[in-house]
């Protein structure tokens, strides 16, 4: 039935704006009702449950697309009224970046509201990454806080902030039969010293399938280091020999740095014998006490190695052993008050302070004491 008919209509009757229940009373009003309810109840009665649960979706769906229109208006609303404000201002950082995070989250917006079925689909579809993704489509996909899978960007974190002094070079690569194996010849040159670098020489038996070391063998080793490494290669452990080898190239430059420190300190100071033959800072002076008196100070700057005896049992990596001896006219002090003045003034200042202040307190006693 159509009851629209009698307010359409252009004629101005008397009748046009009666109710129901005025024109055909109170009683038939309500029989008309009970009829338009039962027909709409046979109507649905006629649906399965399937369509009716496919109907009220229908009806939330245009709810929220219309909800998200209203929101996407409201968004460019507010950006037109931001970008009226903050026309011919100078943004500061902090407002470069919330404009900059704005715009992204308009983009997402824009490009989800354009296609959502596109972003539907790539959320079914499976993406394999590995080493070898572009490092772009790996951020895009990566929801977590591990590491990245990147090849090329470990191998630049390992050059740049883990290993900067150490260079490594592929001598020779050939592989063994169809088994998979690579041979490769790799050498490794520790330049963190550029006057006295040292070098070591690997043949590495490689697996690419599974990324895995099967063996490898020292082919050559710089003979400055030779020695000193002769029980730490023995291990057979080559992540441990590699890390320990840069640690005592660090080290060994720094024992480097502060005894030419001290050289350059003590020659500036005053007149005395210098002999640096590596391990040891030998210091003699000749002062006048009553007569001509020698002092005599030896600085003992030791790099223990892994495996050497002396060294904690499960610490794998170097340790430096710092120790001083002092003569007075051929008498030597007491080794147990000298260790305790080196260890305390090295605890109080640091190596290279410590040590400056050792040689002050040794070889001028009357400065040091005024």
């Amino acid at each position: 039935m159509d009851f629209t008919s009698d307010t359409t209509n252009s004629h101005d009757t008397s009748n046009s704006h009666l109710s129901l229940e005025d024109a055909v009373g109170p009683h038939q009003a309500g029989e008309v009702d009970a009829n338009i309810d039962e027909d709409e109840k046979q109507q649905l009665s006629l649906l399965n449950d399937e369509e009716l649960r496919g109907l009220k979706l229908q009806e939330e769906k245009e709810a929220l697309l219309t909800r998200r229109n209203t929101l996407l208006q409201e968004i460019q609303t507010y950006q037109n009224i931001l970008m009226k404000e903050n026309a011919g201002k100078k943004p500061k950082n902090g407002d470069i970046l919330q404009n900059d995070i704005t715009q992204d989250f308009l983009d997402l917006i824009s490009i989800s509201s354009s296609n959502p079925n596109l972003a539907i689909n790539d959320r079914k579809r499976v993406e394999s990454i590995n080493g070898l993704t572009n490092l772009q489509k790996e951020l895009v996909t990566k929801y977590d806080t591990l590491p990245l899978l990147n090849m090329n960007l470990r191998l630049s974190y390992l050059r740049d902030h883990t290993y900067p002094h150490l260079q490594v070079s592929v001598q020779s690569r050939d592989r063994m039969h169809n088994d998979g194996i690579e041979v490769l010849v790799v050498n490794y040159k520790f330049c963190r010293n550029t006057m006295n670098p040292f070098e070591i020489q690997y043949k590495m038996f490689y697996k690419f399938e599974d990324s895995t070391l099967l063996k490898w063998e020292i082919l050559r080793i710089s003979t400055n280091v030779r020695l000193k490494a002769k029980q730490l290669l023995a291990t057979r452990n080559f992540q441990k020999c590699l890390l320990s080898l840069y640690e005592f190239d660090k080290i060994k430059s720094r024992k480097t740095g502060i005894f030419q420190n001290l050289i350059n300190l003590l020659k500036r100071k005053t007149k005395c014998y210098l002999m640096n033959n590596g391990d040891s800072l030998v210091i003699e002076r000749v002062i006048r006490e009553g007569g001509l008196t020698t002092l005599k100070l030896q600085i003992n700057f030791i790099i223990v190695m892994p495996g050497e005896r002396g060294k904690p049992r499960n610490c794998f990596l170097p340790m430096s052993k710092i120790s001083i001896t002092l003569w007075k006219g051929g008498e030597r002090f007491n080794q147990m008050d000298l260790d305790e003045i080196c260890y305390g003034l090295i605890k109080e200042y640091g190596v290279g302070t410590g040590l400056k202040e050792i040689c002050n307190v040794c070889l001028f006693p009357d400065i040091y004491a005024r």
